[in-house]
């Protein structure tokens, strides 16, 4: 198992946050951090109540 520094998890999960809205799919191409461990951080955030986007679509569709 992997173990990220906190610096370049931070990195990342601002990645996913406005305004750069990066995709999870993205992100994992970009720096070789699996999809699992993406998501994983995302939802922590959100279970800290903290505002992060979904996939990207518009929730009206």
């Amino acid at each position: 198992m992997a173990r990220y520094s906190v610096e370049l998890k931070d990195s990342v999960i601002q990645k996913m946050m406005p305004p750069h809205n990066i995709p999870v799919t993205q992100l994992e191409r970009e720096t070789g951090i699996s999809n699992v461990t993406l998501y994983t951080w995302r939802k922590q955030v959100r279970e800290q109540r903290a505002l992060v986007p979904g996939d990207g679509k518009n929730p009206e569709q």
